[in-house]
């Protein structure tokens, strides 16, 4: 209760989060962590002279703090997920919590924790779904926010949030704003929601991309930066032949940039893949 009218602010706070974090981690009850702590992230602060306000949990998700709240929920494998908290983070978030009672740790829990992440993702999942969808070209371009919707599309396979993405990329393209596929972070982020098809039965992303840009493949291979994305659809299974196919004629082109000056790592993985 006393946390009330701070959750928000705590979370974005450099030390405060980590205290959130914890008690979310620990509460068996996650019906309360509902009520008292997602309840208030998920309200948009009232103001009426802001009819579009941006989605609540958006402030959270670009944050670096703010967005380990939600990486610590959605990431299911216990060392995929250490990867996104530092040494000292980890130390207070360990997996179980215990006391000392009679000699003995006593954890002070009954909850399995992935049963405990499995509710409590399940309260928050068409909210983070909305914000994936409704603000996907800022959570690709953010480090922090390209982190959420990889790993909500990893956990979920939303094909609302594949063509949100989709979407989002060929709508810069066309406006001629900055190229999606040479931004230092979201060249990146499109690599890695292609790499979470490789082990899905469904390619969901992976395959909309592909319908979607083959035609512009070779253009956007033309940069490093691309290559690495264009590279990573290599690594599907039901695309890397037609991958394969619609870059056959540029393989001259790509040895030549991969010997060329500047950061040449990209033609290389392609070329790499292709062989």
């Amino acid at each position: 209760k006393s946390l009330k009218g701070y959750t928000t602010s705590s979370l974005l706070h450099k030390d405060a989060y980590l205290a959130l974090l914890r008690l979310v981690q620990v509460t068996d009850d996650t019906v309360s962590i509902n009520k008292s702590v997602f309840n208030e992230i998920l309200t948009a602060p009232k103001d009426e002279s802001n009819e579009n306000a941006a989605n609540p949990l958006l402030q959270l998700a670009l944050s670096e703090t703010g967005s380990k709240l939600f990486l610590m929920l959605l990431v299911e494998d216990d060392e995929a997920r250490s990867k996104y908290f530092d040494p000292y983070e980890r130390s207070i978030l360990e997996a179980v919590a215990v006391v000392r009672e009679n000699g003995q740790d006593v954890p002070t829990s009954k909850k399995d924790p992935a049963a405990r992440r499995q509710e409590l993702v399940k309260f928050l999942e068409s909210s983070l779904e909305e914000l994936c969808t409704s603000h996907a070209m800022e959570l690709l371009k953010s480090l922090p926010g390209s982190r959420v919707i990889k790993e909500f599309y990893y956990r979920t396979g939303s094909e609302t949030v594949a063509h949100a993405v989709i979407k989002a990329c060929e709508s810069e393209l066309e406006n001629g704003d900055s190229d999606i596929f040479e931004d230092p972070v979201g060249h990146r982020t499109i690599k890695n929601l292609i790499l979470c098809d490789a082990d899905r039965e469904s390619a969901v992303f992976s395959t909309a991309f592909f319908d979607k840009f083959a035609g512009r493949l070779t253009d956007v291979v033309k940069s490093n930066r691309g290559a690495f994305v264009v590279s990573a659809l290599l690594k599907i299974d039901s695309l890397s032949d037609k991958v394969a196919t619609k870059l056959k004629s540029m393989k001259k082109r790509l040895q030549d940039l991969s010997k060329g000056k500047g950061q040449t790592a990209g033609f290389a993985a392609l070329l790499k893949a292709l062989s």
